[in-house]
């Protein structure tokens, strides 16, 4: 009758600077009424460290949150760069047997994760789950406990009633999104990229001083790292502009991508030598591709020209792979990888009027059963990247596009785990590297099943390669369980804002400091 723990995961990497954890486990037996809570390792001043608790109730399940403060001084800064095991112990408190859990393994960074995150969520601030989508993007300096409402819809920064497939320049200065009321092309009259590119400073997102080029239709977006360019998707097209000055657009020749496609999801290497693409020759929509190989073009930044696209990671008959994200140091590009199979919770009965732009579609009655109507043709569309529960994160070297599979960052098949970004440097001079995905894998006991997307945190170990040298993944813990969460930006510094109009140039758990967000430490 052993507790069984839920949270963490067994191989989690836990960043020293992330001062709340939630440990979650399943009781076996409803007379354990006390737990002890015990992380075991040399490293630790008495080689152990204990947390009592009584099971606080949710679910199925028991949690207990770990005192911010007693977790910082007392574990965390004391296994920097060590490992731990976790058990959670389990007694009647009356004399009964004492039951003791699995262990789980557990490493803590060398050093603090640097950095920030701009995220975009789906429902605005205090939206309740299953408020309908607006769009918003918040943003926190990582070590923050609270991520603060940056880009909110009908505001100066974005009079639209939305915003999304942003992007953040590395240095942390500029953001760019599309911002749109409808992306319903009956409505728009433009087709379902009829989005508009927007840039602004990231110090002052309300002051409209940077020119937007003409034209300036947006979908999924690329800032070099000094957010002076970007590359644009849409109408199936790849578009570079310049962000400041005169804010021009030159349109990438086709001829430039090879015979695979046109250019979708574009990322600037840290250096801006190199951008890398997924090449399509069957969007889905402006944020999802059907069929993808992994590209790269070398970019001469002094005549804004492109090198012809070379063919990083190619498409195969059984997937396709999307997604792409250059790692801080130019060696590495995390991206995904999905089967090439039919997506039967797309599925229409033949002359349904949504059918009418399916590309790929296959009508066959063998796929009645999708339908429920075995007199009718079922058509159903092919897989698409955006979405896709069978997704899976991996990870190729550049340039000679060695692929290792992340399993233990991706957890389990079938969690829609896609969107991966890097952050922006490794960890004090370690070899490894922070990559921030989002996943509808269940968030222990709190969140078992049928979450919706949110986000989590998987260290790379590269020393461990050949062998996969992704962690098991960290839920970050600013987010609210009802939120939508997707494309956590990295950037390397988070500035204050000094619009006129803001009473808090940072979050609600930061101070301003030479200019920059910084998190409160827990107090000793």
């Amino acid at each position: 009758k052993a507790p069984v723990i839920a949270y963490p995961l067994d191989l989690t990497t836990e960043p020293s600077n992330i001062y709340d954890l939630d440990i979650q486990w399943h009781r076996r037996d409803e007379s354990q009424k006390i737990f002890r809570i015990s992380f075991e390792s040399l490293s630790l001043p008495y080689g152990r460290y204990d947390f009592y608790t009584e099971c606080f109730e949710v679910n199925d399940g028991c949690h207990y949150s770990v005192p911010s403060s007693e977790w910082y001084y007392n574990v965390l800064v004391p296994l920097q760069g060590s490992g731990a095991v976790l058990t959670v112990a389990a007694s009647d408190g009356q004399g009964g047997p004492i039951s003791v859990s699995e262990p789980i393994r557990l490493r803590v960074t060398y050093a603090d994760v640097t950095g920030g995150l701009y995220y975009w969520s789906a429902h605005p601030p205090g939206a309740a789950p299953g408020s309908p989508d607006e769009g918003t993007t918040y943003r926190l300096k990582i070590g923050a406990r609270t991520a603060a409402p940056f880009i909110v819809p009908n505001s100066a920064a974005n009079p639209n009633q939305c915003e999304g497939c942003h992007a953040v320049s590395g240095n942390g200065q500029k953001i760019a999104f599309t911002a749109t009321d409808s992306l319903d092309p009956s409505i728009t009259g433009q087709g379902v990229s009829a989005g508009t590119f927007v840039a602004k400073k990231t110090e002052a997102p309300n002051d409209a001083s940077i020119v937007q080029p003409a034209p300036n239709n947006s979908a999924m977006i690329g800032l070099s790292y000094d957010g002076t360019l970007a590359l644009i998707g849409y109408n199936n097209e790849l578009h570079l502009r310049t962000v400041d000055g005169n804010g021009t657009d030159t349109k990438i020749p086709s001829t430039d991508l090879g015979d695979e496609g046109q250019g979708y999801f574009p990322d600037f290497s840290r250096d801006g030598t190199h951008v890398v693409v997924t090449l399509s020759d069957h969007p889905d929509s402006p944020w999802a591709v059907q069929t993808g190989s992994i590209a790269t073009l070398d970019f001469d930044s002094t005549t804004n020209t492109f090198a012809p696209a070379k063919v990083l990671v190619p498409m195969t008959e059984q997937e396709f792979h999307y997604y792409p994200s250059w790692s801080p140091d130019g060696n590495w590009i995390v991206f995904v990888s999905a089967p090439r199979a039919l997506d039967i919770s797309r599925c229409k009965p033949e002359g349904d009027p949504s059918l009418a732009n399916c590309a790929g579609c296959v009508c066959s009655p063998a796929n009645s059963s999708a339908c429920a109507d075995a007199t009718v043709p079922c058509c159903c569309p092919p897989n698409r990247s955006y979405d896709q529960p069978y997704s899976r994160l991996r990870l190729a070297h550049f340039p000679d596009g060695r692929v290792y599979d992340l399993n233990r960052a991706t957890q389990a098949v079938g969690a829609t785990s896609t969107l991966p970004k890097f952050a922006p440097l490794p960890t004090n001079g370690h070899n490894q590297l922070f990559i921030t995905f989002n996943s509808k894998l269940p968030y222990g006991v709190k969140v078992p099943d049928n979450s919706p997307a949110q986000l989590w945190l998987s260290v790379l170990d590269l020393d461990a390669l050949p062998d996969d040298p992704s962690g098991a993944p960290v839920w970050l813990p600013f987010q609210n369980f009802g939120q939508k969460n997707h494309l956590a930006y990295w950037t390397e510094k988070i500035p204050c804002r000094v619009d006129v109009d803001m009473s808090d140039d940072c979050g609600s758990d930061e101070a301003c400091v030479d200019g920059e967000c910084q998190p409160s430490k827990p107090v000793k």
